[in-house]
C-alpha cells in the first residue's frame, strides 16, 4: 500500500492489535501466554465490522 503511494517503509513496530495492546517490555520476537480477558479482546470484532 505505501509503495503504490511511492512511499518506503524502513522498518514498522506493531503496538497494538485490535483493542489489545502490547507491552512495551515484550521484546522483539518474545511471547507471552494471553490472559482470559485478552484473549477475549484479540478475538472480539471491532463495533460495527463483520
Amino acid at each position: 500500500m505505501f509503495a503504490a503511494a511511492g512511499n518506503h517503509v524502513a522498518a514498522l513496530k506493531r503496538t497494538a492489535i485490535g483493542a489489545l495492546r502490547l507491552p512495551d517490555d515484550l521484546s522483539p520476537g518474545d511471547w507471552r501466554p494471553l490472559s482470559a480477558e485478552e484473549l477475549t479482546l484479540a478475538l472480539s470484532r471491532p463495533a460495527g465490522g463483520t
